[in-house]
Formats: structure tokens, sequence, C-alpha cells
């Protein structure tokens, strides 16, 4: 997929121009393939990227929102399922050797160098990580699944078993055997 984006930004990669940029701020869109950014198969469909960059002086401060579809398979029931995956983030830029031991990180600001002479600010890679780090560390279907019955693994969101019998967990077996001493 072809990547577009407005403002005057190359068209090759997610990177805004900032050799010549004037003083302000600037509003960029970027639309992306997720693999032309190193995302997985998981995600699907483009990537949308609205980014406002604020120039000052040589410093450059940039917030970005961030959007895409991802499939993934629920934890619970092993279904696929589709995820919306969105953020924001924001980075503040500034040229190489401009910060001094115990600046930075002020609420938590991300705070990135770049090169003096720098003519582009790259986004892939910030925004990659972002995306990542945006997918839940439980997936589910739906925050209602009910899983899979553990004794015969029918999805029982689409079924009802007649299981009766429960798993014993043969693991704590030891333990409660000291506890009744």
């Amino acid at each position: 997929m072809a990547l577009r984006a407005s403002h005057n930004a190359p068209v090759s990669t997610l990177s805004i121009s900032v050799a010549r940029l004037a003083e302000g701020e600037h509003h960029y869109t970027f639309t992306a393939g997720t693999s032309d950014i190193g995302l997985g198969a998981e995600f699907q469909g483009p990537i949308t990227v609205d980014v406002d960059l604020s120039r000052q002086g040589r410093q450059f401060y940039l917030d970005a929102a961030f959007s895409t579809n991802a499939r993934f398979v629920c934890d619970r029931c092993l279904d696929e399922f589709s995820h919306v995956i969105d953020g924001t983030y924001s980075m503040l830029y500034v040229p190489e050797g401009t910060l001094a031991d115990g600046d930075g990180n002020e609420e938590g600001q991300e705070i990135q160098e770049i090169p003096a002479d720098a003519q582009l600010i790259h986004l892939d890679d910030d925004v990659r990580q972002f995306v990542l780090l945006s997918v839940p560390g439980k997936l589910l279907c739906r925050d209602e699944c009910r899983g899979l019955c553990p004794v015969c693994g029918k999805n029982r969101n689409h079924f009802d078993c007649a299981c009766t019998e429960t798993i014993r967990d043969t693991r704590w077996d030891a333990l409660k055997k000291l506890n009744k001493k």
C-alpha cells in the first residue's frame, strides 16, 4: 500500500521534513500499510497517524494519534476477533548534546535526541512501538467471554455443554495435607 501524507510530507515513510520547517504549529496526516512500519500479520489494513508538530527554535514537540485494526485469537475461547488498536503519544525532539544530565522527562514526557543537522524526523519506529504497547495484555473477544469448557473443550459462547464433572488440580494436594496436620 502506498503512503499518503498531507502538508508536503515525503511519501516513502512516516517522516517529516524539518530542514526548512517554519516556527509554529503544523499538522500532518499519514496513512501507511502496517507492514510498511514493521508490524506483524495480525495487524490488518492501513494505519492512520495524525500528527501535530510544533517547532520552537531547534526543538520539535509532537503530539500523535494513531489507529489501526488487528486480528487476534481470544485467550479464553480461542475464537478469532477483530480489535481496533488506537492511542496517542507525545514526543519532544531535541538536538544531540543539548540535554544536560538530569534534564528531561518531566511529567512522563518522552524525549528523543536527533542530530543537530537533522533533515527529517522519522516516526516509523515510535509509531510501531506505541502500537505494540497499546495491544491489551489479555486478548478477549469480549469482556463476558465464557471460554472453553475444561472437560469437553466446547466453546461455551456458542454451545451449552452438559458437563458436570470438574477437573481437580492435584498440584495443591501436598499443601492441603500440610494444612490438615
